[in-house]
């Protein structure tokens, strides 16, 4: 039973938050065809991308007419021209806007994530795995609505195209940003000014206690609250469960129900299931084995979260019914790579074999979605 439960949850967390570069270079490259079509005349990319720098300053205003797009599962807001497009939930982005070549995107988390520095070098990596002839400036800090972030600019090829970015990174009380402008590395130095101009614009939106105060800036109160609906599954503590869906073990045989927007992994690291929405997480490991008893799989568990993380604090084991069987719970509370996580384990072990249940998600959510978590993890079912 190996001991990389913890590290497999931070790795699937941060790749969330890191840009998919592979998909930007899809996105650079389906926007630029659809381009030269309407232009008639269909080239390469780098002389599609030599004939849209000719083109007319005036097709890339400086800001007039604008629209505020909304984030669609967070409390943000960002500024762009009316004429540019506006997609919801690509890719890794919670809004990506584009007009022609030039794209502002926001990817969003609701948890703080390490540090400004941290989350620099974690988006740099991935940059450096993904692009070639990979070049760089260093971050320096930039104010964007009163917050301190990190700004850097790089430029690589993706699949040999050529691309451009600015990235904006945040990590706070408010949850972990990236706000990411990027086009064609010929058209760039064109087009930085209005990129930072989109960029700049974002503003975190509050939420008003019964006097309409909030601790927003003139201008952030200055935009209309627009707060998206919550979803009373993940809040709400007397919802019932919605539309549930019967996910079965895939090597050794089980079912557990899961509300049915969730993302399902198979045989992720030592997990035969793993599964997640946003930030909260539930998985599987199934062994076809019994090794020992009860507390001394516990035991082990919780030895091997010592070994993977940091400030470490747990409940006493307790027993607890699962589908007719005797298991073991309890919580853990540690640091991973910095970040503080909240983990909910039910171990078994029997005729049936070997199963840990773990459920987690940051430590600032877990009051809030550990009825869920359990709900789920209690619907475990042995075959019949």
């Amino acid at each position: 039973m190996r001991s990389n439960n913890v590290e497999v949850i931070i790795l699937l967390i941060i790749g969330a938050v890191v840009i998919v570069i592979a998909s930007i270079a899809i996105a650079n490259i389906s926007n630029i065809s659809q381009n030269a079509s309407a232009a008639s005349d269909r080239k390469d990319l780098q002389n599609i991308s030599k004939q849209t720098s000719n083109t007319n300053s005036e097709s890339l205003p400086a800001l007039p007419e604008n629209q505020t797009v909304r984030g669609q599962d967070y409390l943000y807001s960002i500024t762009v021209p009316s004429k540019w497009t506006v997609k919801r939930k690509s890719n890794d982005f919670d809004t990506v806007s584009n007009y022609q070549n030039l794209y502002v995107g926001v990817i969003a988390e609701e948890v703080e994530l390490g540090t400004l520095d941290s989350l620099a070098r974690t988006v740099k990596d991935n940059l450096k795995e993904n692009g070639t002839e990979l070049t760089w400036t260093d971050p320096t800090p930039v104010s964007v609505d009163g917050r301190k972030w990190l700004a850097f600019t790089a430029e690589c090829k993706i699949e040999n195209f050529p691309a451009a970015y600015q990235f904006y990174v945040y990590t706070g009380k408010e949850g972990t940003y990236q706000i990411i402008g990027w086009t064609a590395q010929n058209l760039f130095n064109r087009d930085l000014a209005l990129m930072r101009s989109v960029m700049e614009s974002f503003r975190f939106q509050q939420i008003t206690d019964n006097t309409g105060a909030t601790d927003a800036s003139k201008e952030t109160q200055d935009i209309p609250k627009q707060i998206p609906a919550p979803n009373t599954a993940y809040i709400n503590p007397t919802s019932p469960i919605p539309d549930m869906q019967v996910v079965r073990g895939l090597d050794i045989s089980y079912s557990i129900k899961l509300p049915s927007e969730w993302t399902i992994n198979r045989k992720t690291e030592d997990y035969d299931l793993f599964s997640n929405y946003k930030n909260l997480y539930v998985g599987v490991i199934a062994e076809e084995v019994r090794l020992g008893t009860l507390e001394s799989l516990a035991q082990t568990v919780l030895d091997n979260v010592k070994k993977g993380a940091t400030e470490v604090t747990w409940s006493e084991p307790a027993p607890l019914s699962i589908d007719g069987r005797k298991w073991i719970g309890f919580t853990v509370k540690c640091k991973s790579s910095g970040i503080p996580f909240t983990y909910q384990f039910y171990v078994y072990t029997g005729k049936e074999g070997t199963f840990q249940i773990i459920g987690s998600t940051t430590q600032n959510l877990f009051d809030r979605d550990a009825r869920l978590m359990r709900s789920v993890m209690q619907s475990f079912r042995f075959p019949k």
